[in-house]
């Protein structure tokens, strides 16, 4: 927001893996855009996409993770990307949520017509809840307007002590802290396949990771 180029820093341990955590600058967001958009109107949006810009070209992909109690910052996102990956539980604040999303999202699409929905994302739910999740698989259909679910086929399910002993009772099956894994890398790889499917445009690597106002720095040519 101050007109700087933005400084990507690398992940230990992670290759190719870097972050631009938000700091406290964040904390001034929402005085300084409301005297932007005082001035410049809508246009005033785009200012999160013209830092971007000069370090884009440098990574496969990039994630913008915002806090849904910020809205503004959720509205800047939204005006920059190309993509929306929602994350959501099934209970009432995640519907809800969903709604208030969607109703953003559509006005977004108003200053960013290249933005799409790439997909929703169920975690912290009972995996055996099939019928909830149908229910908000058609409430998530209905909030955004498409005609089939954007809900993405994989979930994450609930993680912890209570999702093991849960796991035990049910199945017999002893415990594991595996489940959390193979859910993670099965939404990883539907998300990939989704990317590709709908937006080619997209450069999605397939061995890299990125996360959280982060981006997998593209490897310099050979």
């Amino acid at each position: 927001m101050t007109g700087k180029v933005l400084q990507a820093v690398p992940v230990l341990g992670r290759e190719n893996l870097f972050v631009v955590p938000g700091g406290t600058a964040l904390t001034d967001l929402t005085g300084v855009m409301v005297g932007r958009v005082q001035q410049q109107g809508c246009k005033a949006m785009r200012a999160l996409a013209k830092v971007l810009a000069p370090i884009a070209g440098d990574f496969d992909v990039i994630l913008i993770d915002t806090p849904p109690e910020n809205t503004l910052l959720c509205d800047l996102a939204l005006s920059t990307g190309r993509c929306l990956l929602m994350p959501t539980k099934t209970d009432k604040g995640g519907l809800v949520g969903v709604q208030l999303l969607a109703e953003r999202y559509a006005i977004a699409r108003e200053l960013n017509p290249a933005l799409a929905l790439l997909g929703v994302v169920l975690f912290a739910t009972n995996r055996q809840a099939t019928a909830i999740h149908r229910s908000v698989r058609d409430r998530v259909a209905v909030a955004f307007g498409v005609g089939s679910s954007p809900v993405l086929t994989a979930i994450v399910g609930i993680l912890g002590s209570h999702s093991r002993g849960v796991r035990q009772r049910v199945t017999n099956a002893p415990p594991t802290r595996r489940d959390g894994f193979r859910d993670t890398r099965s939404c990883e790889d539907a998300i990939r396949t989704k990317a590709f499917t709908t937006a080619p445009q997209m450069a999605v690597s397939g061995t890299h990771r990125v996360h959280a106002s982060s981006g997998t720095r593209r490897p310099a040519p050979v």
